[in-house]
């Protein structure tokens, strides 16, 4: 039979008919996908938390480095800002409020009414 004149589904899979169908993808390839997926979010969850862990050893790390005068008068200064602009512009300087809060809480002399004061800077964010 020449080449031209063969039934149609056979030769090339180009031709009518003899397109070959799809793959579908096997259940150990989507697998491995939803796999990699799932460790690549964990490293990114892991890196976050390391930066978020290095940021406050860094910050504890600076306070402890500083005179016991400089500090006394660092706590103080944060102190009477968290009291009497924070309580008052909250809305407009909450990123600041924040940043204060947090970097009290690092302090020696942040007591048990210090930490009191501070929490609610850290827990009602306007940020949506």
């Amino acid at each position: 039979m020449p080449p031209d004149e063969q039934s149609p589904g056979v030769g090339s899979p180009y031709r009518e008919g003899g397109a070959v169908p799809p793959v579908e993808p096997r259940p150990r390839d989507a697998a491995v996908r939803w796999s990699t997926l799932l460790v690549l979010t964990l490293a990114g969850i892991l890196l976050w938390i390391g930066g978020v862990a290095l940021r406050e050893h860094r910050l504890a790390a600076a306070v402890a480095a500083m005179p016991r005068g400089v500090q006394q008068e660092t706590y103080a200064h944060i102190r009477d800002e968290l009291l009497h602009v924070c309580a008052v512009e909250r809305s407009r300087l909450d990123d600041r409020c924040r940043e204060q809060a947090a970097f009290i809480l690092e302090f020696p002399q942040c007591d048990a009414a210090c930490q009191t004061m501070a929490l609610p800077f850290l827990t009602n964010g306007s940020r949506k």
